[in-house]
Parts: C-alpha cells; sequence; structure tokens
C-alpha cells in the first residue's frame, strides 16, 4: 500500500503544479537551408569535321559547336544531366561542355560515359519531324537531328569538391549522314510539299532507341518547310544501318503546284553508307498515274504521303 501512495502523491503534485504554469508558445527554431551541391562535370570536347561530299562539286560539309549548346550525359541508358558548349576555339572544332550532373549513382573510376549532342531524352534520337533546311546554326535540322556521340572515361569522383573527372577529351563524331535533295522531272526541278523514302535493304532507321530496345524502321518522311527552302533543296538527315552493300532508295514526293504524285530511285554505294558523309544529290522522278499512285501511296492530307 505504501508504493500506491507514493504515486498518488506524485500525481497529485504534478496535478498542482502544472495548473500554477503559464502556458507558452515555444517556436521550433529554424533551420537554415542548406543547398544541395551538385555534381560537376567539364569535358574538353572536339567536333568531327571530316565530313565529306560523296559527289558533285566536292563541296565538304563540317560540323562546328555554338556557344551554350547542349549536350545529353549518360551512364548506359539513365541520364545524369546536362552540359553547355563555351570557350569555342579553332574556328569552331573545340569546346569546354561543363555543368552539373543530378546524380553519380554508379559512376566510378574507369565508369563510361556516353555524351550525345544535341541534348535527348530518354536516350532517343529520332529523325522524323525534319524541316528540309540547311545545317546553319539556326537551322531545325542542325539543333535537332545532326546528332553526335562520344565517350570518355571516368577518371575519378571527388566527394569532397563534388567533382567528376575524366582521363581523356571527347571526340564527337556524327551518327548519321546528311543528304541534300533536290527533285527534277523533264530536264526541270521542281517543289515539293512532302517526300517519302524507303529502302531495298530495309535499314532506314526512323527512330533509334538505347539498350535493348530495338530501333523503328521503315519509311522516313518529311513535310518540308517551304519558308527555309531554296532553290529546290532539301536537306535531310538518314541513318541507314546497313552499311556493306549498295542500297536503292525509292523516293515518292509530292509536288506543291498541283499534288501530283512522283516517284523514283537512286542507288546509294556502299562506300558512301560505310560512315557518315555529305551527299548531295539529285533524283529524277516521273509522275504517276492515278492508278499507281492509289496502289502504292495513301494520301491522308495535302501534306503527307504515307
Amino acid at each position: 500500500m505504501k508504493y500506491t501512495k507514493i504515486i498518488f502523491l506524485a500525481a497529485l503534485l504534478g496535478t498542482v503544479l502544472a495548473s500554477c504554469q503559464k502556458e507558452v508558445d515555444v517556436k521550433p527554431e529554424e533551420q537554415p537551408v542548406v543547398e544541395t551541391k551538385g555534381w560537376t562535370l567539364k569535358v574538353n570536347a572536339t567536333m568531327d569535321q571530316t565530313t565529306k561530299a560523296m559527289s558533285l562539286s566536292g563541296t565538304e560539309l563540317k560540323s562546328y559547336w555554338v556557344e551554350n549548346e547542349k549536350v545529353a550525359v549518360y551512364l548506359g541508358t539513365t541520364k545524369l544531366g546536362t552540359l553547355e558548349a563555351g570557350n569555342i576555339t579553332n574556328n569552331g572544332a573545340n569546346a569546354v561542355l561543363s555543368g552539373e550532373l543530378d546524380s553519380v549513382t554508379g559512376v566510378d573510376t574507369q565508369t563510361m560515359l556516353t555524351l550525345i549532342f544535341p541534348d535527348v531524352d530518354d536516350f532517343t534520337m529520332t529523325y522524323l519531324g525534319q524541316d528540309g533546311s540547311a545545317p546553319s546554326e539556326d537551322s531545325k535540322l542542325a539543333k535537332n537531328f545532326d546528332y553526335a556521340m562520344a565517350y570518355v572515361s571516368v577518371d575519378d569522383v571527388d566527394s569532397d569538391t563534388n567533382e567528376v573527372t575524366v582521363g581523356s577529351d571527347a571526340l564527337f563524331e556524327s551518327q548519321q549522314s546528311i543528304y541534300r535533295l533536290r527533285f527534277k522531272t523533264g530536264g526541270s526541278y521542281f517543289n515539293v510539299k512532302s517526300i517519302s523514302i524507303t529502302d531495298s535493304q530495309n535499314c532506314l532507321v526512323r527512330t533509334r532507341y538505347g539498350g535493348s530496345t530495338p530501333n523503328d524502321y521503315g519509311v522516313l518522311t518529311m513535310d518540308p518547310d517551304p519558308t527555309v527552302i531554296s532553290d529546290y533543296f532539301y536537306y535531310m538527315a538518314i541513318l541507314n544501318e546497313n552499311t556493306t552493300l549498295d542500297d536503292i532508295y525509292t523516293f515518292t514526293v509530292v509536288r506543291s503546284t498541283d499534288n501530283a504524285v512522283f516517284e523514283g530511285t537512286k542507288t546509294i554505294p556502299a562506300a558512301a553508307l560505310a560512315a557518315p558523309t555529305y551527299i548531295p544529290t539529285g533524283v529524277t522522278v516521273s509522275q504517276k498515274t492515278v492508278d499507281q499512285a492509289a496502289a502504292s501511296t495513301t494520301i491522308t492530307s495535302d501534306a503527307e504521303v504515307l
């Protein structure tokens, strides 16, 4: 019974003390905001400028860096972040790529990183949606479809400075050829509102994926923007994964003035397919009859031929 009384008296005393205290609002102490520091990466980059013409006047098409161009950084097919080009030198051949990575999970010494220009998501490179523009700095072709890739090996991941360093410079190599197309019939060139291309080896890539996802092959289409076309020239980035055999391209085009459908073929030598190059070429086409056009193409709108 003594133990019980002690507990009772202690409880009573606590009640009395509590009734004599004033309520005090205690505000939680504000903690300083700690800014998370990203992992910095800096890479010296060189753009391969050896893209040579296959034919015509021997004109060369050279790639070069432009200030603030963005490059995606991948570990496998996981995007780690984006770098920006700066300190452009050597007529655009060299640049310093720098930026912050969102994560370095899985990155260690000798880890291989993949750099992709232009910046892409999901390791996906599409060749659909081109507009026929020439590869100038501001053109859609140069900004969105002139893909180049490089590989660098990680030299160190410094947790004290949050800096990732690589052991070598990055040499960016084009992933596709650039075609300059003109279409003529009866000796005269004409403007087109849509272009459809198939190949005899069935190796034209519509969309290229990373990892185990198979690429999308098939008919490559383009609806040119008439405001960026001059002298009947249509530029197109084309990735053909056949690099050992001559290939025959079949072009189906719709003339701008009257929606007439024309078709022609062009043989692309294996030597031109072996590596990315610049291919200026004219294509002679002939008008298809109504029955031929209906049998081989389906016109779903004034601007598209499937």
